[in-house]
């Protein structure tokens, strides 16, 4: 008996559930549609043709009656949360925003509408006074790449805007972190998609394969035109051309060499060259093939460690070209910049440009 009293006044138990009925399957989908339209955009609507509204209280394996309704000439759907839209000025000129507002009591959560790419939700807790941010990737509401990057930068400029007074929170930092990061990335795409003439939508997204920061180095190589400088070592060559009679010996030396590799993006394959140069390579030993093939195999300097530079070209005759080139005026690859070095310029200038719009 002690049982049953305590769960009959277990309020954390008891349900409240509705039935309602309709005059006919066109005011269902009335009744459906408006549901759709609060939830989603925050807009009240009217329907007609709901014979009927039954409340229920669910309390265990008990159901209790606790309001009826009908024959009803109108229904009046109406949201919980209220539909917000802010102004955001941002380098691109400006731009607005759409939020659902929802007042939970203790605070007040906002949630974009029109997010095409992104989900983000805002939550200000009143208790601690504290915001706190989710965000979630939706490429697939997005129509095209410049949108998303249009989108996803105008969240930022608003975020920047929300928390001009300051940034001391790790988790609000990482979130402002992520936005400028996804813009330099889908920029990057973008570009990388118009030099080698593919389309890629923002749904192709999740399928490209980003290893070993593949979508960068291809950035730079082919869209800015870098020479990259890799720790990639050279163990041995075959029929090394040298300019002169006489053998490095136990000099360093430097090597210009031509490579031929095949490039897959969003499964369009394409044919590309590097025009390789690498440093500081000592010969360790010479060996005569079977075939005739003169191999040399190379070892490392420890004083002064080998690197190869590297730039890509499209175009087998521009390789072809550059190598020529390069024979002479080999400083731009002698002094060339890690990937890593150009990944955080880039990060770091596009800021300080969206810094000056700010301030």
């Amino acid at each position: 008996m002690a049982n049953k009293l305590r769960d009959l006044f277990d309020d954390s138990k008891q349900e409240v559930s509705g039935k309602v009925d309709f005059d006919s399957t066109e005011s269902y989908k009335d009744f459906v549609n408006a549901v759709n339209k609060a939830i989603k955009e925050g807009i009240p609507s009217s329907v007609k043709g709901i014979a009927n509204i039954t409340l229920i209280l669910n309390d265990g394996k008990s159901k209790y009656p606790i309001g009826e309704s009908g024959p009803l000439t109108e229904v009046r759907v109406l949201p919980d949360a209220s539909p917000i839209e802010m102004d955001v000025r941002t380098d691109k000129g400006n731009r607005k925003l759409k939020f659902l507002r929802q007042n939970l009591g203790d605070g007040y959560l906002l949630q974009n509408m029109d997010g095409k790419g992104a989900i983000i939700k805002i939550l200000f807790d009143m208790n601690v006074q504290k915001i706190h941010l989710n965000y979630n990737a939706n490429y697939a509401g997005a129509n095209s790449i410049e949108e998303m990057i249009d989108y996803y930068n105008t969240i930022y400029y608003f975020l920047r805007t929300l928390f001009k007074n300051g940034i001391d929170d790790e988790a609000i930092n990482n979130v402002m972190n992520y936005f400028i990061a996804s813009i330099a990335f889908f920029d990057e795409i973008n570009k990388i998609s118009n030099e080698l003439g593919v389309k890629i939508s923002p749904v192709n997204l999740k399928e490209i394969d980003n290893d070993e920061l593949f979508i960068e180095k291809l950035y730079f190589l082919l869209v800015e035109k870098k020479v990259i400088r890799i720790n990639q070592k050279v163990n041995n060559m075959k029929n090394v051309k040298f300019f002169s009679d006489k053998r490095p010996e136990n000099n360093p030396m430097t090597v210009a060499y031509l490579e031929e590799a095949d490039l897959i993006f969003n499964g369009t394959e394409k044919k590309m060259y590097f025009v390789n140069m690498a440093f500081n390579l000592i010969i360790d030993k010479e060996n005569i093939e079977e075939n005739g093939d003169n191999k040399i195999y190379f070892r490392d300097n420890h004083e002064n460690p080998m690197y190869i530079s590297r730039r890509m070209f499209l175009n087998v005759n521009d390789a072809e070209k550059e190598m020529e080139r390069i024979i002479n005026e080999r400083k731009e690859y002698q002094n060339a910049n890690t990937l890593m070095y150009y990944i955080k310029e880039r990060h770091n200038n596009i800021i300080d440009e969206k810094n000056k719009i700010i301030s």
